[in-house]
């Protein structure tokens, strides 16, 4: 018989090697003998990912069970690099749970992408908001975001990538908030037809969160929504507008617009002149998406 030479590299190595593994086949590995079972239960990347258009129900029974694998069964003394929730049909409870044991474990990347069905007492989301080990964080709430209360302040301190999508980006938030380290924000705005007679208040609102990332480097708009709501501020008198940001660190601004938002060129060209008033140095980019 040959050599088993996979056998014979260290365990930091293997592990290394199964942090780019789908968390499902990395898990399975413990099958393989007593050292793998051990090895798989200090994975630091974990992700959970359904197949496309998997019916809610079994996509429920299977976040069931990898939450429950890494909640009795993953070695908690190991710090966790990243966990990525993908297209999650969940109850709150099980998703504190998870968030709750992987801001315990101090996890660096966070992404969260859920459908909800969440009520108002999302306990782990002022948590992550004020998480002293997230680099970076992905937040993507469909459907019913209109009942998720986030906090009005953000403590992260070394925060350095945050992509806001769906209605995170509409809330609103004081200025009293500590990201230092922030770099690079993306947010995107989902359109929904409701918030057309709350428009003014959302875009108060949008003008505050760039307000707080004032020193940020690079700024992305991956909608052209956003947009859409902050003109209704420009039907206002000059004298009525909100303060545009003073973006002064910003280097680049990118702004993807769909074709399906109703906003001209000259409408998205004369915002982004707005924005950038105190930021001459910023390199735009303006793409067009189908």
């Amino acid at each position: 018989m040959g050599r088993d030479m996979i056998s014979e590299l260290p365990d930091t190595l293997l592990l290394h090697i199964m942090s780019f593994m789908n968390t499902k086949y990395a898990v399975q590995t413990c099958v393989l003998s007593k050292r793998w079972n051990h090895l798989c239960k200090r994975l630091i990347n974990l992700t959970y990912s359904p197949v496309p258009n998997l019916p809610k129900k079994i996509g429920i029974e299977r976040f069931k069970k990898f939450a429950s694998w890494v909640l009795s069964s993953r070695d908690h003394s190991c710090s966790l690099h990243n966990l990525g929730l993908h297209l999650c049909w969940t109850e709150p409870e099980l998703l504190d749970k998870i968030i709750k044991y992987a801001l315990f474990c101090n996890v660096q990347q966070l992404i969260l992408d859920v459908y909800s069905g969440f009520r108002p007492d999302f306990q782990s989301l002022p948590l992550i908001f004020c998480s002293q080990s997230l680099t970076s964080l992905e937040l993507s709430i469909a459907w019913n975001y209109a009942l998720i209360v986030l906090p009005k302040s953000l403590h992260m301190p070394v925060l350095k990538n945050l992509h806001l999508q769906g209605g995170s980006a509409t809330h609103e938030l004081f200025s009293t908030c500590n990201l230092s380290f922030l770099e690079a924000v993306n947010i995107d705005v989902s359109w929904n037809g409701r918030w057309a007679e709350k428009s003014s208040i959302i875009s108060s609102n949008i003008m505050r969160w760039l307000q707080v990332l004032a020193n940020v480097k690079k700024l992305t708009f991956t909608s052209g929504y956003p947009f859409q709501i902050m003109l209704h501020d420009f039907s206002n008198p000059i004298s009525v507008r909100p303060e545009p940001p003073s973006l002064v660190r910003l280097e680049s601004l990118k702004v993807v617009k769909h074709f399906s938002v109703d906003v001209s060129d000259k409408e998205v060209n004369t915002l982004v002149e707005y924005l950038l008033r105190g930021s001459p140095m910023a390199k735009v980019h303006i793409t067009r998406m189908a």
